[in-house]
């Protein structure tokens, strides 16, 4: 596996995690901002947005994910592979 079809993999389980959670628009691009390795200050800048607004964001989409935290984030989008 290539990492052309790493990325893919990853792509495809992000997307069928955040459709599964339900999460906002907002609340996906934040969330995957952060999968991208961007930091919260970062995003912040990004998207205009107060800290506040941003980490509330983020607290939200991790909550329906069932995750706490941005390790067991990116780990859920890594082991969450949908046997085909």
């Amino acid at each position: 596996m290539d990492s052309h079809d790493i990325s893919s993999k990853l792509a495809d389980n992000f997307n069928r995690l955040s459709a599964e959670a339900a999460l906002t628009e907002r609340e996906r691009y934040v969330v995957y901002l952060i999968m991208k390795g961007i930091t919260t200050t970062t995003i912040t800048k990004i998207l205009n947005r107060s800290i506040k607004t941003i980490s509330a964001q983020k607290c939200s989409a991790y909550e329906k994910l069932g995750v706490s935290n941005d390790v067991q984030f990116i780990r859920k989008v890594i082991s969450s592979t949908k046997d085909e």
